[in-house]
């Protein structure tokens, strides 16, 4: 009788988490019918949609309506990454498929003693590391264990393990880059607290330690845990590191999820929470996520937490403050529901991608898409400031509207610090060199005759 009871309190959990058909599209055509999908990539140059599947892999045109099978082998490929006309497939079992002509051939590599490979990661010297790890069961107990990295030199082809000093041999669960060409990545440990972040300077030929995360657990308290397991690893473009690991304080388990910049994590500064909901303690909110960062800022970050209910993807708008709870249809596994991780790809445009793994779907959002301009129509409490190129590289543009008052124009980073401040203009306009900024998202405030209107940047 209880069991009947507790599976009618269940049944509404699986409406809720229904897909939101207001946020969320599904692709009308399919790579193929059976196949389940596992990572999507889009080539920055062509848009072209790259899929890997359980069934191999596939692309399409941006559109996502003509797919074609690429000539790797029909096998399960759990990683897909693009750069230039270079392609690099995961596959099971430490081997990679790599292509040097835009997928029309591929090769295979066996990474040597590597039994699986976790991430991937393409320096912007062209060179390519993999993190290796897989858990070992002895005894009914999982170990991690790994052979460290491995680089290759030659697109893929060949591939030598990396000298990193104690953190050889050992599990490398996910590897991040920032725009300085900072490396960073992630060491597990299942039956001990010696798990670690860990960051290179030198496109991981060295390697150190950074300091065990110092955070804020309740009240004024400031708590530091060491790492076991690292669930995921990023960097943001404002180059701040976010992190979602399990450790230890003493006898207390944590579960978090930090950011903090490269400079504020090595001088033991504290470690800022990113919380999806406000569900759990300060010090522990299983809240595992790989974020991903849309070039306007927004963030979608898809959560596993203990229930159904509570897992789904959650949307961060660049303009607002809180996660929103934006939820895929579950996977159906055994009769059951389930939400799994999702992977994420963006079109120039700034249409979003996913693909949910397990699932058979790629879902699209316009929410993060570059808005398309509306000519002949003003608003009159709208300041009309323009602001371009945006996302800007170089130089930047503002041109405001004339007026007989004082204008103020100031400029803050992500994290909130004005950057510059200008009062005096030619002809309205504002011409700046910002070839020197940090890459990153940025807040223009104009100010003139009383009024402000805010403005989100991206420098890449």
């Amino acid at each position: 009788m209880r069991k009947v009871l507790l599976l009618l309190i269940l049944i509404p959990q699986v409406v809720v988490s229904q897909r939101n058909t207001s946020f969320w599209e599904v692709l009308d055509s399919k790579a193929d019918p059976q196949a389940i999908h596992f990572d999507i990539a889009i080539d920055p140059a062509s848009d072209v949609i790259h899929l890997a599947t359980d069934h191999g892999l596939y692309k399409s045109g941006p559109e996502g309506d003509n797919w074609q099978k690429l000539s790797a082998p029909t096998m399960a490929f759990f990683q897909i990454r693009i750069s230039g006309q270079y392609r690099y497939a995961v596959a099971a079992q430490g081997v990679i498929y790599h292509s040097q002509d835009g997928g029309d051939t591929w090769a295979e590599s066996q990474l040597p003693d590597t039994q699986e490979i976790r991430d991937l990661e393409v320096l912007p010297n062209g060179d390519v590391v993999a993190a290796t790890g897989h858990i070992l069961v002895k005894n009914q107990v999982g170990y991690f264990r790994g052979n460290g990295l491995l680089r290759s030199v030659d697109h893929g082809a060949t591939w030598q393990k990396q000298d990193i000093g104690s953190f050889n041999n050992r599990y490398i669960a996910q590897l991040a880059q920032d725009s300085h060409g900072n490396l960073f990545a992630s060491v597990n440990e299942y039956n001990a607290q010696d798990g670690a972040l860990i960051y290179s300077v030198d496109g991981g030929l060295s390697w150190r330690k950074i300091p065990n995360p110092t955070f804020l657990g309740g009240g004024n308290e400031l708590l530091t845990t060491n790492v076991v397991q690292v669930t995921s690893l990023e960097v943001d473009h404002t180059d701040r590191i976010h992190v979602s690991l399990q450790g230890g304080i003493g006898s207390m388990a944590t579960a978090l999820n930090l950011t903090n910049s490269l400079t504020g994590a090595l001088d033991n500064g504290e470690w800022s929470h990113l919380k999806l909901t406000p569900y759990g303690y300060e010090w522990f909110y299983n809240e595992g996520y790989d974020l991903f960062f849309a070039e306007n800022g927004d963030i979608y970050a898809p959560r596993l937490g203990f229930s159904f209910r509570l897992s789904s993807i959650f949307y961060l708008d660049h303009e607002q403050e809180h996660f929103e709870r934006m939820p895929l249809d579950p996977v159906m596994i055994n009769d059951a529901p389930y939400f799994n991780f999702c992977r994420f790809a963006q079109r120039k445009d700034g249409r979003v991608f996913a693909v949910q793994q397990l699932d058979g779907q790629v879902y699209y959002t316009d929410h993060s898409r570059k808005p398309e301009p509306v000519l002949g129509v003003e608003d009159p409490k709208s300041l009309q400031v323009l602001i371009y190129p945006n996302p800007a590289q170089d130089r930047l543009k503002l041109v405001l509207p004339e007026t007989q008052g004082k204008a103020e124009v100031v400029v803050y980073d992500f994290a909130g610090r004005m950057v510059e401040h200008y009062e005096r203009f030619e002809h309205q306009a504002l011409d700046l060199d910002v070839r020197v900024w940090p890459r990153g998202l940025y807040t223009v405030q104009v100010q003139i005759d009383g009024m402000s209107e805010w403005k989100k940047v991206l420098l890449r």
